[in-house]
């Protein structure tokens, strides 16, 4: 047994959730539910009950928490006697996606230069698919990915483990004077006899994850440009349709010009951060990174 598991069943218990545990302590739901089985099959004992409000303890998991919160307490107190801030260093490479959201990103590294200064971080932009053959072979120690939800695990590899950062929902845009204005929802399917105006990604929209889905739906009147105050300005004017991301500034700032539209085929963005499982769990400079990662990029 390892005091990473007991730490892992205390925040179960604290939380009455595996999801809200799993949050906090940045690893997948699936990956937890797993820990805490094989805690139990250790053991020989039932740990947890599952009713309509969540989790709770049986009795042996009430003992078994008093007894783990003392070791894990101990533990911590001789772990950070030998290991200070200070003695993190060490070079990592992390992969990112482009377009990933600037701002989060630049106040991770920030943080991490101010407060591990010895550890060196290089960044690697590259798209979903290469993000992952680098993972793989070693080539990169973390991943940032941006996938369309139900994609997000294709890729994925027994060794390679993920946290879920944050979804967020795509929307239709279109002018004020659009025939599709007074629309609570669009499909895809009515979609089809109208121009569509995306940003180019890189100049390379192969791995445009919107532009796949829609030509999955046939919507194929696409028209790419290089700015995205070009596409805004044509979607304002009427002569096209565009998509935009949840929590978008563009509508506050463009509320009189332009209106979002629900798509009725739910259409979800995951920011994932995918990682080799072995590596994190023998590393603690790595584990670290990935802590903060998901501090950092949760926005």
């Amino acid at each position: 047994m390892q005091i990473e598991c007991l730490e892992y069943f205390i925040k179960v218990a604290d939380a009455k959730s595996i999801n809200a545990a799993s949050y906090e302590i940045n690893i997948s739901q699936q990956a937890l539910n797993q820990s805490m089985n094989n805690l139990e099959k250790e053991l020989g004992a039932t740990l947890f009950q599952r009713n309509n409000r969540g989790i709770i303890l049986t009795d042996k998991g009430k003992a078994l928490y008093a007894v783990a919160s003392d070791i894990v307490e101990s533990w911590n107190r001789l772990k950070s006697s030998f290991y200070s801030e200070d003695s993190y260093e060490g070079s990592y490479k992390v992969g990112i996606f482009p377009y990933m959201e600037a701002d989060y990103y630049s106040i991770f590294m920030a943080y991490m230069e101010l407060n591990f200064p010895k550890i060196k971080i290089d960044t690697i932009n590259c798209f979903n698919e290469e993000l992952i053959d680098k993972l793989k072979n070693e080539k990169i120690d973390i991943a940032i990915t941006n996938f369309k939800e139900n994609e997000s695990y294709k890729p994925l590899t027994p060794d390679l483990d993920y946290i879920i950062l944050n979804k967020k929902k795509i929307d239709v845009i279109v002018g004020r004077n659009s025939s599709l204005a007074n629309l609570n929802s669009v499909s895809f399917s009515d979609l089809r006899d109208y121009p569509i105006a995306l940003q180019k990604v890189n100049g390379n929209n192969k791995y445009n994850i919107l532009l796949r889905t829609l030509q999955k739906n046939k919507c194929d009147n696409i028209f790419f440009y290089n700015s995205v105050y070009t596409v805004q300005r044509i979607i304002e004017q009427g002569h096209a349709v565009g998509f935009i991301i949840e929590d978008s500034c563009l509508l506050s700032e463009c509320k009189d010009k332009l209106v979002k539209i629900s798509l009725a085929e739910d259409f979800y963005m995951v920011k994932t951060v995918v990682f080799r499982k072995e590596d994190v769990d023998k590393d603690e400079i790595l584990k670290k990174i990935l802590h903060e990662i998901c501090v950092k990029l949760r926005g």
